[in-house]
């Protein structure tokens, strides 16, 4: 995801870095069968609630850079 956003020519902070490589990192999690169990360990309720709102926060973010 962070390739395609700077493919996209967008300014994202460090944070706003970090914060889609971690999400990148969640699709090979869940592909790769050695990575899914360390990864359900860490995907409490908590931790998942607070990364869902965080993606829509980015998502919502990523809509405004293209639509402006």
């Amino acid at each position: 995801m962070l390739k395609i956003a700077r493919d996209c020519g967008l300014y994202l902070t460090d944070e706003q870095e970090d914060f889609l490589l971690e999400v990148t990192a969640y699709n090979l999690k869940g592909r790769y069968p050695d990575y899914k169990q360390s990864f359900a360990r860490k995907a409490t309720r908590d931790f998942t609630a607070t990364r869902i709102e965080q993606i829509k926060e980015m998502q919502q973010w990523l809509k405004a850079q293209v639509a402006g």
